[in-house]
């Protein structure tokens, strides 16, 4: 599989095309780079062996249980509703989603998710 994106999808050739894409076309290269980086991360030791059976559609299955997906704006909306935080979410290019959530109270802590 590496080979393939040696070939085809070079950094220098994928750059060009992204810049030049419609946003439809954006979303494409930006999930296939996203699964693209989850076996490139397993052949480096990074994640686990890639689940290929359970592996699609925004979301990464490894072997040994490890799971990635994304989120959307308003699925952290959801998951930090009942929580004693203040969220901060910033959308970057459209592509990834960075979220703060800041716990309310005297110990004012940040934990930051970037989806």
């Amino acid at each position: 599989m590496n080979d393939y994106y040696a070939a085809y999808l070079a950094a220098d050739r994928l750059r060009r095309c992204h810049e030049v894409a419609p946003p439809l076309v954006r979303r494409y290269l930006h999930v296939e780079i996203y699964f693209a980086l989850g076996f490139i991360q397993a052949g480096a030791g990074l994640l686990g062996e890639i689940d290929r059976e359970r592996t699609g559609n925004d979301f990464i299955a490894c072997k040994d249980g490890f799971t990635a997906t994304t989120f959307t704006p308003d699925q952290f909306r959801s998951l930090a509703a009942d929580l004693p935080a203040s969220l901060t979410l910033t959308d970057v290019d459209g592509w990834s989603l960075f979220c703060i959530l800041r716990k309310s109270g005297p110990a004012d802590k940040s934990h930051h998710f970037n989806v």
